[in-house]
């Protein structure tokens, strides 16, 4: 029986192991999320921030390919080009969010903070935000930008 609902045409039925990757790339976008707030809580710049905006337009991308491939009722709105060109465009900001977060995880090897919680890259100091007490250290961040650019690249 054919799962296709009423766009029989241009409906692209993919196979079951391509549904285990879009969940992979949730899964693993969360945890990306996770990481890049942390961060976050820290200091707010490009890299953690286009983390998160890769996370989140990766939910939406995966959200309208899945329900408009499997859900019946949804079939209608389902277009080929559109998800080509949605997968093209999560591959774009994929790569470019973990070569960010490579490149300032890079940039930040030889640095180290000062005494009273800033650190300063290519002139732009940047400051804690808060004034409560946290357990990061310098490993943990260094360790949160490698993370992010690690599995960014694995999502990519």
């Amino acid at each position: 029986m054919d799962s296709r609902g009423i766009n029989h045409q241009k409906t692209l039925v993919t196979p079951m192991w391509v549904f285990g990757i879009r969940i992979a790339q949730v899964v693993l976008s969360v945890v990306i999320l996770g990481m890049a707030a942390a961060w976050s809580t820290w200091s707010l710049f490009d890299g953690p921030s286009i983390a998160i905006a890769a996370a989140v337009f990766t939910w939406l991308i995966v959200a309208y390919t899945v329900v408009t491939e499997k859900v019946a009722a949804a079939n209608a709105f389902y277009t080929v080009y559109a998800v080509i060109i949605l997968d093209a465009y999560m591959c774009i900001i994929w790569l470019s969010t973990w070569a960010l977060n490579a490149a300032r995880r890079a940039a930040f090897s030889s640095l180290g903070g000062d005494r009273y919680g800033s650190f300063c890259l290519y002139g732009d100091c940047y400051r804690k935000r808060s004034i409560e007490a946290r357990g990061m250290t310098w490993k943990t961040l260094y360790g949160l930008l490698a993370g992010i650019a690690a599995l960014g690249a694995f999502v990519w």
